[in-house]
């Protein structure tokens, strides 16, 4: 058991701050909010000082697998890692709006899900959309630029370029069957 002491802690359903903050942890789970510090504790106490505890914030609009150089030099680490910046903004869950790069296939925002989980790396809670599914020429089809560049990363079927009810059945049915990690694990 871990007890997390602060000044205050943010209490959405009462629309204020509960002084002070106390926030226990068992094992991955919040085990209770709210109360005192005093007499018995289980296990570590960590003092966070005058810091105010807050929920974690779900970014459910995010495209986890883009990022690039940003403006302001400081800023570039953060703006380069969209997971990262994730993690400094305080989000601890993000769903992914869908991949549309060229994979061969495989549903890169999955994968990333999956070594979280299995905690083969760092990260937070992902909630993945595979790839986005859209006509040739729509808006997550990178063709749609090849008046520029003509032939660049044209995308299969499985990697969410379908045109017709065939060929969309196709894409969602492929990305169903790679996707079911999840099903049935309780808490997640």
């Amino acid at each position: 058991m871990l007890t997390l002491k602060a000044a205050g802690l943010v209490d959405i359903d009462a629309g204020a701050v509960v002084r002070p903050g106390i926030l226990r942890i068992d094992g991955d789970r919040i085990a209770g909010v709210g109360g005192t510090v005093g007499g018995a504790v289980d296990g570590e106490v960590i003092d966070l000082g005058d810091l105010i505890l807050l929920p974690g914030l779900m970014d459910m609009e995010v495209n986890l697998l883009m990022g690039g150089r940003g403006e302001t030099l400081h800023l570039s680490p953060i703006q380069d890692d969209p997971p990262l910046r994730m993690l400094r903004a305080g989000f601890t869950t993000g769903r992914n709006l869908g991949v549309f790069v060229k994979t061969g296939g495989y549903l890169l925002d999955v994968a990333l899900m999956k070594a979280i989980d299995a905690g083969w790396i760092d990260g937070r809670r992902i909630v993945p959309a595979g790839h986005a599914i859209t006509p040739t020429g729509g808006h997550p089809d990178p063709t749609m630029f090849s008046a520029m560049m003509p032939g660049v990363l044209p995308l299969t079927v499985e990697e969410g370029i379908a045109d017709g009810v065939s060929e969309v059945r196709h894409s969602v049915r492929y990305q169903i069957k790679r996707a079911r990690y999840r099903q049935g694990q309780a808490g997640r």
